[in-house]
């Protein structure tokens, strides 16, 4: 983590896939995040997962998995996504439903 100049802010880098699976991932599923913004996390995890074991990078397939799986999060897929691969179908979303906060403690 570092500090950027004079504005009270930090940002936190992360440059491997190892460290999303056993750092980000982790606290995500320790303090969930509420509404829909907690299936966009679960789509996330799910291509994580598929980096790390290898399927996503070894056939075209799994890459068409990969971008499947983008295209059901956020804003879909980008322009140039959409052009390299015009056929894929989204993957199916998760349905995530608001229980309220969770205790704090």
């Amino acid at each position: 983590m570092s500090e950027r100049g004079t504005r009270n802010t930090a940002f936190y880098s992360v440059q491997s896939a190892r460290t999303i699976a056993d750092v980000i991932i982790p606290h995500f599923e320790r303090y969930p995040l509420n509404t829909q913004k907690r299936a966009d996390f679960l789509l996330f995890k799910q291509g994580v997962d598929l980096l790390l074991n290898g399927k996503a990078r070894s056939s075209i397939e799994g890459i068409k998995n990969i971008v499947s799986i983008r295209a059901s999060m956020n804003n879909g897929l980008t322009d140039t996504l959409k052009i390299n691969f015009p056929n894929i179908t989204p993957a199916p979303r998760p349905i995530v439903s608001f229980d309220g906060i969770p205790d704090s403690n």
